[in-house]
């Protein structure tokens, strides 16, 4: 018989769904835009946009080998319709999806699709990310360009997206849909003695997102690997595609350090991120690819961040710029790209060697053996030695003495709360704890921990234990330009029983190797 111990279960399944351990994204995740989308990216509202910036978010972590939380995939997967396309967005993922409708502008779209394929496939999802591909192939249309919704008129942006994707997910395809969209592409340049420049659709004048990404969808897959070094700036030639957009990108960026937006005055990020893409992918832009990226650095976290909070999609996109331009992701323009502070999740498996390793599934859902070992640190993320926890997870060190009983486990368990120099201003950690918690054999990760501490729950991550820190909750932490000394001095807790537990919750990808980038040039 195994004394229960009340400890009230704090969180539900929608909120433990997203339970885990995670990097970037945790600044991203902890305040889904609906509260039963946990695991969708930013807090800004989905309508338009949940799947594309989702998506653009993952494959940014996939490329800086950041880990991925498996609930923004499971997020995305849920998202996917039966035929394996994409709309914007599906408050309601119960009900199945709406036809493509061009004429309303409604139900699934290529540009979705795209960057979700290419998103599960750069973390290791790759049979629903060629069912995204099969439907894109469906969709394409006679004049081998894409359209936004199936059976409308073809436009360059669809078209470089759709290509992109079927370049990353399907590299192998010897069908001529690629050489063909490209081809397509082409049918939209503007004459060089106007400055050259894709436009939307025939007819319209040079589009500056157009351009951007249709270079890179006429250079090929994401991520776009650095080149050691590029060639001058493109040339406009009259036959040449990949010139005359590569060009025109380049023109705009030496003139103005970015390309201007489309809808008004000023700088346009985005257009400038996919054009620094596309020229780097070619090898080429000596001039303009460092000029773009000083622009992006100088505006980082103004790009990025949007009434303090993250934009989603502009920290994908700055994480594949960092990949590709070789920039240290930690240190982008003074913004930490990939590091967040919080509470990570470490855990040694009973009968294994005695190293901490980062859990790869959410304590919500693991249910460690009797010998196993779990714990929990507080710190900044990015470099994951840093956060371990300070304590050896030694089992027969931390359980010496204590006898298992019938129905029961024992598990060692070490809440480290770091150093003070990792602390948020104004805070101090509380004192390590080290103990030997006995529980039910079915106890999760997560009852472990609520059996000897009270966790502070917010949208699916533990942002607090025993009240620290105070309030935030996993924030992206710029580099630091001060250090505080002083560190948390350990105690040893008894140990506690307790059969409690919470819900299921997801772990976490790690992202196979990029796809190697293109070899041809403009």
């Amino acid at each position: 018989m195994i004394t229960q111990v009340s400890v009230p279960t704090r969180v539900g399944r929608s909120v433990l769904a997203a339970l885990g351990t995670l990097s970037l994204s945790a600044a991203v995740l902890t305040a889904p835009a609906h509260a039963a989308d946990t695991g969708l990216f930013g807090t800004q509202d989905a309508t338009y946009d949940g799947v594309y910036r989702q998506s653009l978010a993952v494959a940014g972590l996939a490329a800086a080998d950041a880990r991925i939380p498996a609930a923004a995939v499971d997020w995305l997967l849920d998202q996917q319709c039966a035929d394996g396309s994409f709309e914007a967005f599906r408050p309601n993922t119960s009900t199945p999806c709406s036809p493509s409708d061009p004429k309303n502008f409604s139900g699934p779209d290529t540009n979705s699709t795209s960057m979700a394929a290419i998103a599960l496939y750069l973390a290791g999802r790759t049979a629903p990310a060629r069912d995204a591909i099969v439907w894109l192939n469906d969709v394409q249309n006679d004049d081998w360009g894409f359209p936004f919704h199936s059976g409308g008129a073809s436009d360059a942006n669809s078209t470089a997206l759709s290509v992109m994707a079927l370049q990353t997910v399907q590299p192998q395809d010897r069908s001529g849909r690629v050489p063909n969209a490209q081809k397509w592409l082409g049918t939209l340049k503007l004459k060089c003695a106007s400055g050259g420049g894709l436009a939307y659709q025939k007819g319209s004048k040079a589009n500056g997102l157009a351009s951007a990404q249709g270079l890179m969808g006429l250079a090929g897959a994401l991520p776009v690997s650095a080149q050691d070094d590029l060639t001058a700036d493109p040339t406009c030639r009259k036959q040449n595609t990949n010139a005359n957009v590569g060009a025109f990108v380049a023109t705009a960026i030496d003139d103005d350090g970015a390309l201007t937006s489309d809808f008004g005055s000023g700088a346009d990020y985005t257009s400038t991120g996919w054009a620094l893409l596309g020229l780097t992918a070619f090898g080429a832009g000596s001039s303009a690819v460092p000029t773009a990226l000083s622009t992006l650095q100088d505006n980082a976290r103004s790009y990025a961040y949007a009434d303090n909070e993250v934009v989603p999609g502009a920290g994908g996109l700055l994480l594949l710029v960092a990949e590709a331009t070789d920039s240290n992701p930690r240190d982008f323009g003074g913004v930490n790209l990939v590091r967040a502070r919080y509470w990570s999740y470490w855990i040694v498996d009973a009968g294994t060697s005695p190293e901490w390793g980062y859990a790869s599934e959410g304590a919500g859902t693991r249910v460690p053996a009797d010998g196993s070992v779990e714990g929990w640190r507080f710190g900044l993320a990015g470099q994951m030695s840093d956060i371990k926890p300070s304590v050896d997870p030694d089992f027969e060190s931390i359980c010496a003495g204590t006898e298992r009983q019938d129905d029961a486990k024992r598990v060692g368990l070490v809440i480290d709360p770091g150093t003070i120099d990792q602390s948020p201003d104004g805070e101090q950690p509380g004192a390590l704890v080290v103990t030997c918690v006995v529980v039910a054999e079915s106890a999760t990760g997560l009852a472990i921990a609520q059996a000897v501490a009270d966790l502070r729950v917010d949208s699916g991550f533990v942002c607090g234990i025993d009240g620290y820190p105070a309030s935030e909750c996993a924030p992206l932490v710029e580099v630091p330009t001060t250090s505080r000394t002083d560190d948390a001095s350990p105690r040893q807790s008894e140990g506690v029983e307790n059969v409690d537990q919470g819900d299921t919750a997801s772990g976490v990808i790690d992202p196979p190797d990029a796809a190697p980038a293109p070899e041809t040039s403009p």
